[in-house]
């Protein structure tokens, strides 16, 4: 079944109803769209449908871990399985889970990346991009700053021991 690259940015529309606020700049090059359901981040020179960082707002973790609450994404998704993905993967507090899909636009890579925010919430962010290597050469490592700058933002403990992501 074919989805609208998009598609999945709704899923966190149906999560999340908080403002999002942002304390770090947009990298150069890149612009950035603010609504009340999450923050999207995209290069200003790519296509549309070429990639983009979506930052969801914290909402409530009911309790599970970063590992649980991908697990339960991907049990409850109608669009991707667990199976579609790469495993789950644990570093610290956050843990990262990428799938490939046949979306309407072509092959692509959707990375879900997960912390918890607080002791009652989780963040989720999701980095869509065309399965190309030329594009994530070009557009991963800020893909990563902007996602290492958000965890320094929801950990400001953290980004005080790191010297926080520069654009």
């Amino acid at each position: 079944m074919n989805i609208k690259f998009y598609g999945f940015a709704a899923l966190f529309a149906t999560i999340c109803c908080a403002q999002n606020a942002v304390a770090f700049d947009t990298p150069h090059g890149w612009k950035m769209m603010q609504t009340r359901d999450a923050i999207t981040y995209e290069p200003a020179d790519a296509d549309s449908h070429e990639t983009s960082v979506i930052i969801a707002p914290p909402f409530p973790a009911k309790g599970m871990n970063a590992v649980a609450t991908l697990k339960d994404m991907a049990e409850s998704a109608d669009a991707f399985s667990l199976e579609d993905s790469d495993g789950i993967h644990k570093k610290g507090d956050r843990a990262a889970m990428t799938i490939k899909r046949q979306t309407v636009e072509g092959p692509a890579r959707i990375t879900f990346t997960a912390w918890p925010v607080g002791k009652a919430q989780m963040r989720v962010i999701v980095f869509l991009i065309k399965d190309d290597a030329a594009l994530r050469q070009r557009y991963q490592q800020t893909a990563d700053k902007i996602i290492e700058a958000q965890y320094a933002e929801d950990h400001p403990a953290a980004a005080s021991a790191k010297k926080q992501a520069v654009f």
